[in-house]
């Protein structure tokens, strides 16, 4: 019997499901009069929709006349940007009114920005506010016998935006491109030989192409090119390569949910969750092998497959806790799968959530250079 191709399912099924993705957002514009009235994120994003149609030759009369407004992209977009707010006011949602008015007179920021966060999924994460965080941690290595290990895993990226809502009457388009942005994962065991850890460098130039079809009912879809140069930290392997992905945020036609970003489980309560779906793939060749990977020189591989996470805010001083799960498999030549599982919990010790305690469990496979992995992990999150 031959093989199921594993990855090709959950990649085709990924594909399939979001290839009939539709945002419904019919929200009726207002004013607001009131400067201490307090907004949630959908009414600021709209509050500040109505602030950019005066400043873009639209018509501001459409909102103080309390229309609806046709044009969902630019509401989903705003909607998305609510981690803006979360800066500039130092607390979440509610907002009031005053606040709003003095972000919005305020001199418009840089284009360039630097930011610390977990790992590579975060690329296509569009609400800061859900960006997780680079650990530095120990460990336990379930694969020697329980020994003691320290772990660190992280992303630092230089980025430029272009947030104009540049595009055509069909569609309005944001980009994102990181130049260059850092990924690492190390894990270094005691006791063991070296070629056992985990030492993992990656460099890559990541264009992200954020969508959002000007519709009724629309979509927002960020698009990622990375092409990636993958190394340890000692540069003893080599491995060249490119990723495609895309992830969409909106409701999933038919069923009662939303992906992409956080969502209220129950009205007008704290708990939310986050459905993320991901298909991806990945082309890569070992240009030169080393201790810290399984791969030998030659290896060209091309392979699909995807990540799905779902993670969940409790509210109060519930920790954040969350799975995930990544699988790639190789279409060209053997059929061999990586699949990494993780499960973590996140307990936040300051109110604008930089800082953090967390705990994580790994297993499965590292997906660039295939080494092994099996461990608990404990210690310090930061983000920025």
């Amino acid at each position: 019997m031959k093989h199921k191709p594993f990855s090709l399912v959950v990649f085709a099924g990924l594909f399939f499901l979001l290839s009939s993705f539709t945002l419904q957002c019919e929200v009726a514009a207002k004013t607001h009069d009131d400067p201490n009235e307090e907004l949630y994120e959908t009414e600021a994003a709209y509050y500040f929709l109505g602030h950019f149609r005066s400043t873009k030759r639209f018509y501001k009369e459409f909102f103080d006349s309390g229309g609806t407004d046709k044009d969902t992209a630019k509401v989903v977009l705003l909607m998305k940007k609510n981690f803006y707010l979360k800066r500039a006011t130092k607390h979440d949602a509610p907002w009031t009114v005053q606040e709003l008015d003095k972000i919005y007179l305020q001199k418009k920021g840089s284009p360039f920005s630097v930011s610390l966060s977990g790992d590579l999924s975060d690329l296509t994460q569009y609400d800061d506010s859900a960006i997780k965080t680079a650990t530095f941690e120990l460990s336990k290595d379930n694969l020697n016998s329980g020994r003691a290990a320290w772990k660190t895993e992280g992303l630092i990226g230089y980025y430029y935006h272009v947030d104009d809502n540049h595009g055509n009457e069909r569609a309005s388009v944001d980009w994102k491109i990181g130049f260059p942005v850092v990924a690492w994962k190390l894990d270094k065991k005691q006791g063991v030989p070296s070629d056992t850890n985990i030492d993992e460098l990656q460099f890559s130039l990541p264009i992200n192409v954020i969508v959002a079809p000007k519709t009724q009912h629309s979509s927002l879809w960020v698009l990622q090119a990375r092409p990636y140069y993958q190394t340890d930290f000692a540069f003893g392997y080599t491995i060249f390569g490119g990723e495609l992905l895309v992830e969409p945020t909106g409701r999933v036609p038919g069923l009662p949910l939303y992906v992409g970003g956080y969502q209220n489980i129950w009205p007008n309560y704290d708990v939310q969750y986050q459905l993320r779906m991901i298909p991806k793939l990945d082309y890569s060749v070992t240009n030169r092998s080393g201790a810290h990977t399984t791969r030998a020189v030659g290896d060209d591989w091309v392979r699909a497959g995807g990540m799905a996470s779902l993670y969940l805010r409790l509210g109060g001083s519930v920790p954040d806790v969350g799975v995930s799960f990544e699988t790639l498999q190789n279409v060209q030549g053997n059929s061999k799968i990586f699949n990494l599982f993780k499960a973590d919990a996140t307990f936040w010790l300051n109110n604008n959530k930089s800082v953090s305690l967390k705990g994580t469990y790994y297993k499965g496979t590292t997906l660039e250079a295939g080494q092994k992995i099996d461990s608990v992990t404990f210690g310090l999150g930061v983000r920025y």
